[in-house]
């Protein structure tokens, strides 16, 4: 009888917001187990090899393993998998296309949010009973899979944790699972329960560690048998492999030796199946002997056994990085109240704080001034800097009442004029412009631009004015309306597991749209000139539906190519409809134009039509 090695590999790395990999560290569990019900196994020498960087030796000499128990080695070694793993969050349900979070993901609001995990197997054989976990915060409602696969819901008490069984992903094939779910966006960021854990299994090892066993077997033996032939002296010595063992064998090497001299010695190497009481591998010999010879034999064998597995390969984020837009506002006035009949000098402060996870570019603030309050000045402050910031207020139209007499002395003023009849055209009332009423409510409006307002920064305005009329309680003000607008737009973060190698690594990625556009002018000719526009998409995504608008202002517009792209001619203009630009490509536009004399250069525009 001979041990049974089950062998359970565990790949765990983290990465966090950034992209930096903190950990990627292989474990497992090397069992060497006794299957027999009433024999105890004895002398069993276990060691294991792996082609990458083993961490921790696994070498070990283990004196027994008692009927049905096992003997269990820890080991760490670099796993190189050939599991790419994918998550998408989304706020349609298709699973492909990422669109512009500046777009979908509406601040404060519960909406529906989809996310996609999807796995490719790269390995050359199947991996089976793939389990898939993926974690949601406890107010997440609504979870349900939506494809392909039915997925099963259980709630934990800080968590709620969605799992699904893919039966087989086949080599070089790979499968998604798509979940949707009703969230609020201040669980997406930050995501601390975002983990997503896989397990899989395999008839094949996922890793390149080899164990082997080696001990006393009680049913595989080198059985020989000598004969004197007819002539005197001579003796053949036939010999041959018992194997009566459930497991195949190794036969490595044989020596025989007759008389103390050695007659048979080979490395064969040899495998042998499992078989009964009969000699499997025979061999025969001639030895000179005057008497019957005395014979010794040695052999070594190792067992050929099926391993028994179970591969995990898990990874968990410390944070799912995804860009938010999110902004904390408190608005105060010093003094907070006014309680005297003089004009008293006011400021108010409305402080605005990037809490999201964007850098905020250009933020928009509507304010409602409290009655017989009048500012005149505007200062914004940020990180030490002052910030520019344009400070209007809506102007309003008011219709002054006219009197029945004033009315009448128009309508004559316009007949003596030699003006239409009265009774074909209502004169015109006087009208009175108002721009500022303090009698009321009135809506002041502060632009700030180019601000790069990081996370966890505030942007302070600082309104100076004055109150004119007493009673005024800056505790009961309305609160300012904030619109923000990130720097750069971006797109939902994509987690990448990936393994390149012996060294795994994790992905969190941002992918953005960027892009490089310039104007080249050439004369060919006489009057002839050639516009050559290219269009490098420097980002991570697709540009789809580029529109390219270029000035041709005293020219006229002959041709163009490529001819795959569309061209319309709008007065001046020159509009170049661009399908879709991928990451890394240059599209190159050629125009043909004419003109009478030396061409105005101007460069050209574009527009993302998604």
């Amino acid at each position: 009888m001979k041990a049974v090695i089950h062998l359970e590999e565990i790949l765990n790395f983290k990465a966090d917001a950034k992209s930096k990999v903190i950990s990627t560290e292989s474990s497992g569990l090397l069992k060497v187990i006794n299957p027999s019900n009433n024999t105890t196994l004895w002398g069993i020498k276990l060691d294991a090899s792996n082609e990458a960087d083993v961490l921790t030796e696994i070498q070990d000499t283990i004196q027994h393993i008692e009927a049905g128990k096992d003997y269990v080695k820890e080991y760490k070694t670099s796993l190189s998998s050939q599991l790419v793993v994918t998550e998408i969050v989304d706020t349609n349900f298709n699973g492909e296309e990422i669109n512009e979070l500046n777009r979908d993901l509406t601040f404060d609001v519960d909406q529906n949010l989809a996310f996609m995990i999807k796995i490719e197997n790269n390995y050359d054989f199947p991996i089976k009973n793939i389990s898939v976990e993926k974690y949601f915060p406890p107010d997440t409602k609504d979870l349900r899979a939506i494809e392909p696969y039915t997925g099963e819901t259980t709630v934990l008490e800080d968590e709620k944790v969605i799992t699904w069984t893919i039966p087989e992903i086949k080599s070089k094939e790979s499968k998604a699972i798509i979940v949707a779910c009703i969230m609020h966006p201040k669980n997406v960021q930050p995501y601390v329960t975002g983990k997503v854990i896989l397990k899989c299994e395999a008839d094949s090892k996922l890793s390149t560690l080899v164990p082997s066993i080696d001990g006393d077997s009680d049913n595989v033996d080198l059985r020989l048998k000598a004969e004197e032939t007819s002539i005197p002296g001579q003796w053949t010595v036939d010999f041959g492999l018992r194997n009566a063992s459930e497991f195949e064998i190794l036969l490595r090497h044989v020596t025989i030796s007759i008389n103390g001299e050695v007659k048979y010695k080979e490395e064969l190497n040899t495998e042998l199946e499992a078989t009964n009481e009969d000699l499997i591998w025979k061999q025969q010999i001639i030895a000179e002997s005057d008497h019957y010879p005395e014979i010794t034999k040695d052999f070594d064998y190792y067992v050929l056994y099926d391993i028994t597995e179970h591969s995990v390969i898990s990874f968990e984020k410390e944070n799912d990085h995804l860009n938010v837009l999110k902004v904390n506002v408190s608005k105060s006035f010093e003094p907070s109240e006014v309680v005297t009949y003089a004009l008293t000098p006011l400021i108010g402060i409305i402080e605005i704080t990037n809490t999201g996870t964007s850098t905020i570019g250009k933020i928009e603030v509507e304010d409602t001034i409290p009655p017989f309050v009048v500012f005149d000045e505007v200062i914004a402050e940020l990180a030490d800097r002052k910030v520019e910031v344009v400070f209007e207020e809506k102007k309003k139209v008011v219709h002054k009442p006219v009197e029945t007499e004033e009315r009448e002395k128009a309508t004559f003023e316009m007949l003596e004029e030699g003006g239409m009849e009265e009774k074909d055209k209502e004169p015109e009332l006087p009208v009175e412009q108002e721009s500022e009423d303090i009698t009321m409510q009135r809506k002041y409006h502060y632009k700030a631009k180019e601000l790069q307002l990081e996370p966890g920064q505030s942007l302070r305005l600082k309104l100076i004015g004055e109150a004119r009329k007493p009673k005024f309680d800056g505790n009961q003000a309305s609160p300012a309306v904030i619109n923000a607008f990130a720097e750069q737009p971006t797109v939902p973060f994509v987690t990448e597991a990936q393994m390149d190698g012996k060294e795994p690594y994790l992905v969190v990625a941002f992918r953005r749209r960027s892009y490089e556009l310039t104007s080249i002018f050439k004369k060919i000719g006489e009057n002839n000139y050639e516009i050559e526009i290219p269009i490098t998409n420097t980002g991570d995504v697709a540009l789809d539906n580029v529109v390219i608008t270029q000035p041709i202002f005293n020219a006229e517009y002959v041709s163009h190519t490529p001819p795959t792209v569309d061209v319309t001619v709008e007065g001046a203009n020159v509009k170049c409809h661009v399908k879709q630009i991928k990451p890394t490509e240059t599209t190159t536009i050629v125009l043909q134009v004419k003109a009478d004399g030396p061409i105005r250069q101007q460069q050209a525009t574009i527009r993302i039509e998604d």
